[in-house]
């Protein structure tokens, strides 16, 4: 499946996400799913609906993943069109590893 794919015909389930802002780890944005492929749609979704269209209003600079205090996150950070550079963390807690 295509990154652009993520975005088709998908609803933006409230609760799918609790947490905070995701500007920083103490304030991650928490995905609240047990499947990895849904999570991580789950946080493609997020953006889009955040910032609109991926690869036209905004893109993927950086991804990588962080473990701390048994807790794991997924940090992405994107650039947007007006040059803004936005770092934005998910819990993942939940579905890390998890691929059923």
């Amino acid at each position: 499946m295509g990154i652009l794919n993520l975005f088709k015909k998908q609803k933006v389930n409230t609760g799918v996400y609790s947490g905070g802002t995701g500007e920083e780890m103490d304030n991650a944005i928490v995905i609240n799913l047990s499947n990895s492929m849904a999570g991580i749609r789950a946080e493609y979704v997020y953006l889009g609906k955040q910032f609109g269209q991926p690869q036209t209003d905004w893109k993927v600079e950086s991804q990588f993943l962080r473990s701390e205090g048994g807790k794991h996150f997924d940090i992405l950070t994107v650039s947007l069109t007006d040059g803004t550079i936005r770092t934005i963390w998910f819990d993942i807690t939940s579905f890390y590893g998890k691929y059923k």
